[in-house]
Formats: structure tokens, C-alpha cells, sequence
């Protein structure tokens, strides 16, 4: 499963001490969406292996991606309902619009807007360690108009 190089996902961006909340997110998403993408390609040609996506090269490609961008915390794989493996919300994210709240000088939040029809807006939550910005953890706005805890 050569298909799951975790270096194509992560962008050639400046470092991360000089990469700010807003575009730690967006580099976040276009990794996630890039991989989600692979999964979804090889899930699709390889239909009777499809387990493999969540022990092997796949998920280790998306734990390689979460260490990059992500504050360090266990996170679930395959979802609690039906699936084969875990998407999770920011498949579904539109990076364009996003901005940026920041809180104070270690903590920010961004928000991305809703994208009609499917995908709702999502908050990300990020911290401040040491010099580099990390998500810590996503809502997503629910049809009532309420966040709700989302997976990374």
C-alpha cells in the first residue's frame, strides 16, 4: 500500500514556528481531504481489502498527519457507527472564508463557513505549544444551529 506516503499530504509550507492559527488549520484540511481522498480511491479498487485501511499504511499516514498539526491526544480511528474507517468532519470542511479568532497569544479558534448543501461550518480549536500552533479539537454547527463536538 504505497498509496498512503504521508509526506504527500503534509504541504511545503514554511516551518512550523513561523505558520500562524489560521494556516495551520488550512494546511490541516487540505492534508485530511488529500488522504480521505486516497482512502476513498483505494477503497474503491481494492473492495475486498478494504479492512487494511485500518491497520496499516493508511492509518499510519493519518496518525503521521494529526502529529503534525495536532495537539497529542488519543484519536479514535473507525467510527461508532457503520464505516469501514474514519472520515471524520473535516473531510467535509471548505477552507475557503475561514477566519480566524484569536483568544489571546496562546489559544485562537477558526471558523469555516458552511458550504451548502452538505457540509455545516466547523470551529477549531488551537493551542500554542512552545512556538508551533496545534488543533486541539473541532465543532461542527448542527442543523439547530448548536456546536457540537466533533473527531479530528
Amino acid at each position: 500500500m504505497d498509496d498512503f506516503e504521508w509526506s504527500r499530504y503534509l504541504q511545503t509550507s514554511p516551518d512550523a514556528t513561523q505558520r500562524g492559527p489560521l494556516e495551520t488549520v488550512l494546511a490541516y484540511i487540505a492534508a485530511f481531504q488529500a488522504w480521505s481522498r486516497d482512502c476513498h480511491h483505494w477503497a474503491r479498487r481494492h473492495r475486498d481489502r478494504v479492512a487494511e485501511l485500518q491497520s496499516g499504511p493508511a492509518r499510519d499516514a493519518l496518525r503521521q498527519i494529526q502529529q503534525v498539526y495536532c495537539t497529542l491526544k488519543h484519536r479514535p480511528f473507525q467510527r461508532d457507527s457503520s464505516g469501514y474507517y474514519f472520515y471524520g468532519g473535516t473531510a467535509d470542511a471548505d477552507p475557503d472564508g475561514a477566519q480566524l479568532t484569536q483568544q489571546d497569544e496562546r489559544s485562537a479558534t477558526v471558523q469555516t463557513l458552511r458550504r451548502p448543501p452538505h457540509a455545516p461550518a466547523f470551529r477549531f480549536s488551537l493551542k500554542k505549544q512552545g512556538q508551533v500552533w496545534r488543533i486541539c479539537s473541532l465543532e461542527r454547527l448542527n442543523g439547530c444551529g448548536k456546536w457540537e463536538a466533533d473527531r479530528l
